[in-house]
C-alpha cells in the first residue's frame, strides 16, 4: 500500500505479487508467485494425507478445497484475462478496443512528477480530463485533426519542451507523424510510451546528482 503512492498500483502488484523473488535492499524474499506456488503444493499434499477423507474432517476439507479453488481462479485470471477489453460493433463490423488502465495510472504519476519539477502540462481532451479529475492542473490542446490551434502549432511556437505521445488507431498514428516530424525539426524531446516517459522523469529528478556517461565509457569501466 505504501509503495502504490510512489510507483502506482500496477507496478506495486508486479513487484510484490507477480514476482518469484522480492528484493528488500540486498535480502531476497519469496515473491507472491513463489509463495502461492508453495501454498498450493502444501494444500494439495494435505488432501493425500492418510485417513483425511472422513465425515468428521468435512470442515477442514471444505476450507482447504475452498482456498485451492480461490488460488486456481486467481491463476486463471492472471494468465488469461484482458483488463478493460470489450468488442465494439458499428455498421455490422466488429473491432476490438482495449483501454489500458495502466497507462492512465502512469499518465497521472508522470504528470504529477513533471508538475513538481516545474513543468506546465497540456494534453488533448481525454487525457486532460483524467489529469484534472486527479487534481493535476492541465490545459486542453487540440489534436491535429481537430483544427488549429493544435499541438503542432505549439511546437512551432517553441511552447513545448517535452512530448509524451502514445498512439492507438489510424487517426492517432496519422497525427503522430506530423508531431514527430515537427518535434525533430524543433529539437524537442519526444517519447512514445508511458514507460519511457516515467524513465525520463526519473532521469530529470536526478539531474543535480549525477553526470552523463556514454555507453563506451561504462563498458570500459566494466571490462577494464
Amino acid at each position: 500500500t505504501v509503495e502504490q503512492k510512489y510507483i502506482g498500483l500496477y507496478a506495486a502488484q508486479n513487484k510484490y505479487f507477480s514476482s518469484l523473488i522480492l528484493w528488500i535492499w540486498y535480502i531476497p524474499l519469496p515473491g507472491g508467485m513463489l509463495t502461492m506456488f508453495f501454498l498450493s503444493v502444501n494444500l494439495s499434499a494435505f488432501l493425500f494425507k492418510k485417513n483425511i477423507w472422513k465425515k468428521n474432517n468435512i470442515g477442514i476439507l471444505t476450507i482447504h478445497l475452498g482456498v485451492m479453488l480461490l488460488l486456481l481462479g486467481s491463476a486463471i485470471t492472471y494468465f488469461f484475462s484482458y483488463e478493460g477489453a470489450m468488442q465494439i460493433t458499428t455498421l455490422n463490423k466488429q473491432s476490438n478496443f482495449i483501454q489500458s488502465y495502466h497507462d492512465k495510472e502512469l499518465a497521472i504519476i508522470v504528470a504529477s512528477e513533471l508538475t513538481n519539477l516545474g513543468f506546465e502540462i497540456c494534453a488533448t481532451l481525454g487525457t486532460s480530463n483524467i489529469l484534472n479529475k486527479a487534481g493535476i492542473k492541465c490545459s486542453k490542446v487540440n489534436k491535429v485533426r481537430e483544427g488549429e490551434p493544435h499541438i503542432v502549432n505549439m511546437l512551432e511556437n517553441n511552447e513545448i519542451a517535452l512530448i509524451v505521445n502514445t498512439t492507438e488507431g489510424k487517426n492517432a498514428i496519422a497525427d503522430s507523424f506530423s508531431i514527430r516530424r515537427t518535434a525533430l525539426q524543433q529539437k524537442v524531446f519526444y517519447t512514445t510510451t508511458m514507460a519511457a516517459a516515467q524513465a525520463t522523469v526519473e532521469a530529470l529528478k536526478q539531474k543535480d546528482y549525477s553526470s552523463v556517461n556514454s555507453l563506451q565509457e561504462l563498458h570500459t569501466g566494466i571490462f577494464s
